[in-house]
């Protein structure tokens, strides 16, 4: 919130994306953000040349993501049995 502060005391322009729905994107094409549809919309109209990168890793990256959750969850639900 701070960050949206900032940049309206300043007026300071926000990137074209901000416009066109996708108000928590940051202007770099290929980031760590997470991805959603807007993301997607965005990137396809405005730089289709990364949309192929994107689409061969999305699956692993998801996967990985799983993988890590899976293990969050396993590591932390023994702490909370005893509570049950």
């Amino acid at each position: 919130m701070l960050g949206i502060t900032y940049i309206e005391r300043h007026a300071l322009a926000l990137p074209q994306q901000y416009a066109q729905g996708y108000a928590d994107s940051i202007e770099c094409t290929v980031c760590p953000a997470p991805m959603k549809a807007e993301r997607m919309r965005y990137l396809i109209q405005h730089h289709p040349a990364v949309v192929p990168f994107v689409q061969q890793h999305i699956a692993p990256a998801i996967q990985a993501s799983q993988q890590a959750m899976n293990q969050i969850g396993a590591a932390l639900l023994p702490c909370f049995e005893d509570r049950a």
